[in-house]
């Protein structure tokens, strides 16, 4: 889905950093086993919050807490 884009901020690595961050349970991301069922025994859905909290946390570590960053993202679903 990013190639394109990945590789055109790469021809200009002292303008660009860039992270590419697959959503828990997505791409080539896992899901931690204890996280597949909940109490109820049903699959976990992952709310909006979350995804974007933990997009923040990547952010944070990458960049730093202090960094500008622009987030782009698509639809999932």
């Amino acid at each position: 889905m990013w190639d394109a884009q990945l590789a055109e901020f790469a021809k200009y690595p002292d303008m660009y950093s860039v992270c590419l961050l697959d959503n828990r349970g997505s791409g080539q991301s896992d899901i931690p086993p204890a996280a597949l069922f909940n109490n109820k025994n049903q699959n976990v859905n992952y709310s909006i919050d979350t995804l974007a909290r933990d997009a923040w946390t990547v952010a944070d570590v990458v960049f730093g807490p202090d960094a500008k960053v622009h987030i782009a993202g698509h639809s999932m679903g």
